[in-house]
């Protein structure tokens, strides 16, 4: 009993070490804040890239909090990973209002909320009341809120307030959360749709383009071309969760695996695009066997997808991507310096579309 006795004592120091470890999130006149800049990690050096890490329940992180650690970034980033990650946030609420939303972009297969009841042993797992679970992996009807994004009204009393965070990912593991107001909140929404809705206007005029340019010329490039860009499109559909909102609320299954199938299939049709668009097949035999015995490939990988759901296949899609993706470009200037005309327009496409994937890999 007695080493029972200093264990919780260890416990209670450890989830009660905000002050010495991390600020509180200040809540005052903003209308958004970002909780990653002060949020403290727990477990975060034992999720593993190779292998699949523990699922810590509560009880269980409770008994062995670990270390904290404190990222101060606004986006917390713990690369490619397989397991739980807890978070712990401290809010010290001065704005005057309670009504907030914790918003998390939708990269993460399963998030939980805990808040602590005012008053109570932190060191108690039923001290904790679960706020909400949301995530990738929840079908939409079953989420607080219906939204693209994960998303979990919170009231937040006046004064200090401490809430747990249950991250679960397999994959790229990290935490984009922001808190905002609700006026704030739905402000953001209206923006982004109307952005979005533009890029949907854009892409289903290229669609429409290119189906219209292959019924009239049979010429199979624009084919492949209006397969790529309809496939890379549900790819962004589903990275920014508007699969899960729109096309499948209630497959929770292929919303987590999805992207990575869907991204396999548009380098596929990519790779016929080069090709055919570079007339591959007519000027160099290395070239074309290069096309024909690597692109089966996408097709073992996207099934592979399906099947499997862990880091291992988003660093097989990386390095598929990047050889593929490298494949293209280099078709694209050798057609250049042999001097055919389109292949000008060629590389200044790839050359945007590259630079866009950039973009929206750091943004």
């Amino acid at each position: 009993m007695k080493f029972w006795r200093w264990e919780r004592l260890l416990i209670f120091a450890f989830l009660c070490a905000g002050e010495a470890f991390g600020e509180p999130l200040q809540l005052g006149n903003a209308q958004r804040y970002s909780p990653g800049y002060t949020m403290q990690f727990y477990n975060s050096r034992i999720c593993s890239t190779f292998r699949r890490g523990k699922d810590l329940s509560l009880a269980e992180f409770l008994r062995e909090p670990g270390p904290p650690r404190i990222m101060n970034e606004e986006t917390p980033s713990f690369g490619l990973c397989n397991g739980t990650i807890w978070g712990k946030l401290q809010i010290e609420n001065h704005s005057g209002s309670m009504d907030w939303i914790l918003e998390l972009m939708p990269v993460l297969d399963r998030v939980y909320i805990y808040r602590l009841r005012p008053g109570e042993d932190p060191s108690r797992p039923d001290s904790y009341e679960l706020l909400g679970l949301t995530g990738r992996a929840i079908p939409m009807k079953d989420r607080p809120m219906t939204h693209r994004n994960h998303v979990i009204p919170l009231q937040i009393a006046p004064g200090q307030s401490t809430y747990l965070l249950k991250f679960v990912a397999n994959g790229p593991f990290f935490i984009p959360a922001t808190l905002f107001s609700r006026a704030a909140h739905q402000k953001r929404d209206y923006d982004e749709q109307l952005s979005f809705g533009a890029y949907l206007g854009v892409v289903l005029a290229i669609l429409g383009y290119n189906l219209f340019i292959f019924i009239s010329t049979r010429e199979w490039a624009y084919l492949f071309y209006f397969f790529h860009t309809a496939t890379f499109g549900f790819v962004l559909f589903g990275l920014h969760g508007f699969g899960a909102q729109y096309l499948w609320p209630n497959s929770p299954v292929w919303n987590v695996r999805s992207v990575l199938f869907l991204c396999f299939l548009s380098v596929f049709w990519a790779l016929w695009f080069s090709s055919s668009f570079n007339q591959v097949s007519r000027s160099h035999r290395f070239l074309w066997n290069s096309y024909v015995y690597w692109s089966p490939l996408a097709w073992i990988l996207a099934v592979a997808a399906l099947l499997r759901d862990d880091a291992w296949m988003w660093i097989l899609a990386e390095v598929y991507l990047f050889c593929s993706y490298l494949l293209i470009y280099g078709t694209g200037l050798w057609s250049l310096f042999r001097g055919k005309r389109q292949a000008r327009f060629f590389v200044i496409g790839w050359s945007v579309f590259l630079v866009f994937l950039v973009l929206e890999a750091f943004m």
